[in-house]
């Protein structure tokens, strides 16, 4: 019975670690964009000065504007200008 149980525990930890989503691949379009960690927050921001981040009173992080998509968040209005923060 030992035996099964600790099969069962490896078995177990292997699918976990295969659902890993850090070790795909990101598109070459995808770049990295600013997001506030608030649960109200629903926009991510190519500049982490951007005005509307400053309002954050919670943590800002870094992540891939795909995995913000992901989440429902939509780009920030106030920044209109791509090419000003590539």
């Amino acid at each position: 019975m030992k035996n099964i149980l600790d099969y069962f525990s490896l078995l177990l930890l292997f699918a976990f670690l295969s659902c890993d989503n850090s070790k795909q691949e990101k598109s070459p379009n995808d770049r990295r964009v600013y997001v506030c960690e608030s649960a109200m927050s629903y926009k991510y921001h190519l500049n982490p000065e951007c005005p509307g981040l400053k309002q954050c009173a919670h943590d800002i992080s870094e992540t891939w504007e795909s995995s913000a998509k992901k989440e429902g968040r939509m780009f920030c209005g106030r920044e209109t200008d791509y090419s000003a923060y590539e």
